[in-house]
C-alpha cells in the first residue's frame, strides 16, 4: 500500500505539477536565504548553513533534501554597513525517481532606514538540473505512455528577486525565488485541455518579532505564507506559523503547524559564538498521516564568523534571526 501511495503522489506531483513544487523547511527561519536572496548578509557576518530534511520516512523513495549555503557582506563599508551582500547555495532534492540539483549565486544591496533598520534588496541567477526516470516506475498490468521515457539532466535556467526589512528584533520579508515557468521537458508540447509539467512560479511572504519576557526569556513568533502562480492552475494556498522560545541566549525551543499538512517540534542550540545547530520534527496530520508513521526530520547546522560591523544589532553570540 505504501509503495501505491508514494507512486501516486509521484505522478500526481510530477507529471500534474500543481502543488508545491519547491522543498519547504520547519526551520526556514534559520536559512531565509534560500528562500530571500535579500537576506543576504543580514547577519553582518559569513554565514554558512547546511540543512538536511528526510520526509515521510515511512515510504519508500520518500522526499529528502539537502542545501548548502554561504552568504555574507562584502565590501568597503559605508558608515556603520557594508551596503553589498553576495550569497551562494546549492540544494539537492530527491522523490523516487526525480532528482533536482539547482545552484544559484545572489546579490543583495543594503540601505539603512532609520537608526535601527536596514532595508534589502536582492536578486539571484542560477539554474537547475532536473532527471526523472520514469520507466523505472512499475505501474502494473496498465500500461501508462507517460512512464514509456525519461528525462535526463534537463538544463532549467531561472532568476528571482526578493525585498527584506528588518532590525534586531523585527523582520519582514517577500521573494520570487525563481520567475521563469519552464518545461521540465523541452520536448513537451501543451495541446488544449491538457497540461505540461513546469516551474511555476513560488511566492513568499514571512515576518517574524522578538518580544522580551524576562531577562533570559525571549518570545519568537514567526509566519511564513507561500502561494503558487501559474496559467489554470488551482494552488492551495499555504502557510507555517511558528513560535518559539529563546532560553539565556543559547536554548531556543518552539512549535510549528503548516497548514492541513503537520505539527512540528524544534530545538535549537547556540553552541558557541560561531556554531549553532537545530533539529525538527514533523508529525503528519493530513490523510496522509494513515500511512506516515515515520514523521519526518530535518537538521540544521550553521556557522557564523567575521567582523560585525552595525553597531545598532545585538552582539552575534544572540543574534535573534
Amino acid at each position: 500500500m505504501k509503495k501505491v501511495i508514494i507512486s501516486a503522489i509521484l505522478i500526481f506531483s510530477i507529471h500534474q505539477v500543481f502543488g508545491q513544487q519547491d522543498p519547504h523547511f520547519t526551520m526556514y527561519m534559520f536559512n531565509k536565504h534560500v528562500l530571500n536572496p535579500a537576506y543576504s548578509g543580514s547577519l553582518g557576518l559569513t554565514d554558512i548553513t547546511g540543512m538536511y530534511r528526510n520526509q515521510w520516512t515511512a515510504f519508500n523513495g520518500n522526499p529528502t533534501t539537502i542545501t548548502l549555503g554561504i552568504h555574507s557582506p562584502v565590501g568597503q563599508a559605508k558608515g556603520d554597513i557594508r551596503r553589498v551582500a553576495m550569497g551562494l547555495y546549492a540544494f539537492s532534492d530527491k522523490l523516487g525517481v526525480t532528482e533536482t540539483f539547482g545552484l544559484y549565486g545572489q546579490y543583495a544591496y543594503r540601505i539603512p532606514v532609520g537608526d535601527q533598520g536596514i532595508l534589502s534588496m536582492g536578486l539571484q541567477g542560477g539554474f537547475m538540473s532536473f532527471t526523472n526516470n520514469l520507466t523505472q516506475l512499475k505501474p502494473g498490468q496498465t500500461a501508462d505512455p507517460v512512464l514509456n521515457a525519461d528525462i535526463k539532466n534537463a538544463f532549467l535556467p531561472n532568476f528571482g528577486a526578493g525585498i527584506y526589512y528588518y532590525t534586531n528584533r523585527f523582520y519582514i520579508g517577500g521573494s520570487v525565488p525563481h520567475l521563469i515557468q519552464n518545461k521540465y521537458d523541452k520536448n513537451a508540447v501543451e495541446l488544449p485541455g491538457q497540461k505540461v509539467a513546469r516551474q511555476y512560479i513560488h511566492s513568499f511572504l514571512m515576518t517574524g518579532y522578538v518580544f522580551d519576557l524576562g531577562p533570559s526569556i525571549k518570545l519568537k513568533p514567526n509566519v511564513l505564507l507561500k502561494y503558487v502562480m501559474g496559467n489554470n492552475i488551482q494552488v492551495p494556498f499555504d502557510a507555517d506559523f511558528n513560535l518559539s522560545v529563546f532560553l539565556f541566549n543559547r536554548f531556543e525551543l518552539g512549535a510549528s503547524y503548516r497548514l492541513d499538512d503537520s505539527f512540528d517540534a524544534l530545538a535549537r542550540f547556540q553552541i558557541n559564538k560561531n556554531l549553532s545547530a537545530g533539529y525538527a520534527y514533523d508529525f503528519t496530520v493530513s490523510d496522509l498521516s494513515r500511512y506516515n508513521n515515520g514523521g519526518t526530520h530535518e537538521l540544521v547546522i550553521s556557522y557564523q564568523f567575521g567582523k560585525q560591523l552595525q553597531t545598532f544589532t545585538t552582539p552575534r553570540f544572540i543574534k535573534y534571526f
